[in-house]
């Protein structure tokens, strides 16, 4: 269903605390994947519908617009140029690497999680061992999960991205 997040370990109970967090991870890192998709796409759109449209001003712009930054921008901006001509967009743009993927991103996932995951239990393990599962995978998730999207998926989408593009050349 278009718009429903899930997520969970409700369908594998004999799954271990490792095996849970890690599919917490990929759904998180899923969901991101499609929020940025979502952005990327919208942003594409209003740039395409305003390639072709005059710039604002730099000292018309206002920087404390409410709700309707356009609107308000637009309402600045009412005396330009005669001389003004309208600007096409640029086509020489950096290169750019889609998206991974599914199976790429999986192995990156991988190659975050289970090192990420693996040192969190080495530092931890005799303070996690007296908890219940549940408990242990909270644990371990809450620690890992920011770890893994904040921390190393960035890093790693630089490196598959500088030797795609070296592939290329």
């Amino acid at each position: 269903m278009a718009g429903v997040r899930v997520a969970g370990n409700v369908s594998n109970p004999r799954a271990q605390v490792i095996t849970a967090a890690g599919e917490g991870s990929a759904a998180a890192i899923a969901l991101n994947a499609d929020l940025v998709d979502e952005d990327v796409r919208l942003a594409v759109r209003d740039l395409g519908q305003h390639a072709w449209s005059e710039p604002t001003p730099p000292h018309r712009v206002r920087h404390d617009a409410g709700p309707d930054p356009k609107a308000n921008a637009m309402s600045e901006s009412t005396s330009t140029s005669a001389t003004q001509q309208p600007r096409p967009a640029t086509s020489a743009a950096p290169q750019r690497v889609g998206p991974p993927s599914k199976h790429a991103l999986a192995l990156m996932i991988w190659l975050c999680v289970f090192p990420t995951l693996t040192v969190i239990n080495l530092a931890l393990g005799d303070w996690l061992r007296p908890m219940a599962p549940v408990l242990r995978t909270f644990v371990l998730a809450t620690i890992a999960v920011p770890i893994v999207i904040y921390g190393l998926m960035p890093q790693l989408h630089k490196v598959r991205g500088t030797l795609a593009l070296r592939s290329v050349r």
